[in-house]
């Protein structure tokens, strides 16, 4: 099948004061909260294009978990299709610093409320995966 546009993201993630896991959502001019993700250029692998966009869009630096990856696809409401390849990754510094060109707003939420906040069931469907995948791991705290 093919998709109009290909993307590339990640889950990011760091344990709060509390120890429990959070991860990054970024929210677009257009209102909607999602994870960092962007489009992956010519010549750039979905790792690479991944670790740029949640640079750009985040200002976080990360390391992808080599053996977690997970493909979405979903119809945009302009009836666009859409595929996303997202990865899984931990902060490895501190500041998020929210691009002005596309992020109004940008925070680190709980599983639960990062499902209750993007738009895509495809989306929620990533955090759910990821979430119980983190459960045997004990959290780190914050940037290492």
């Amino acid at each position: 099948m093919t998709f109009d546009e290909r993307a590339a993201g990640a889950v990011v993630v760091r344990a709060d004061e509390t120890m429990e896991w959070q991860c990054v959502l970024v929210c677009q001019h257009d209102g909607d909260w999602g994870l960092p993700k962007g489009h992956v250029e010519p010549g750039e692998s979905d790792r690479q294009a991944a670790l740029r966009e949640v640079r750009e869009e985040s200002g976080l630096s990360v390391d992808l978990d080599p053996d977690f990856h997970m493909t979405i696809h979903y119809t945009k409401p302009n009836g666009r299709s859409k595929e996303v390849v997202y990865f899984l990754a931990r902060s490895a510094s501190g500041d998020l610093v929210p691009q002005p060109e596309e992020i109004v707003e940008i925070g680190w939420f709980s599983f639960d409320e990062a499902a209750q906040k993007v738009r895509y069931p495809a989306v929620r469907d990533v955090l759910r995966t990821v979430y119980p995948l983190l459960k045997p791991y004990r959290p780190w705290p914050g940037p290492r």
